[in-house]
């Protein structure tokens, strides 16, 4: 389970290494989302610029079916 507590000081290369991630599905789902990012930026950042929160950029990334705005 991911916590919210410091999550958005995470980056996607945590989340891929600490669930397992397929790192191009990851990607898919990402850009799916028009969602842009680099490797090393930390989910707050990303956060920040879609004006929405950390963890729901970790949910576009975890929920299959999950989209920001809908």
């Amino acid at each position: 389970m991911i916590e919210g507590r410091g999550v958005g000081r995470q980056n996607l290369q945590w989340l891929i290494k600490s669930y397992n991630l397929d790192s191009n599905k990851v990607s898919r789902r990402l850009k799916s989302n028009n969602i842009t990012y680099s490797d090393e930026e930390s989910f707050r950042d990303i956060a920040n610029r879609y004006e929405v929160s950390p963890m729901d950029i970790i949910k576009v990334v975890m929920v299959k079916q999950y989209r920001l705005n809908d």
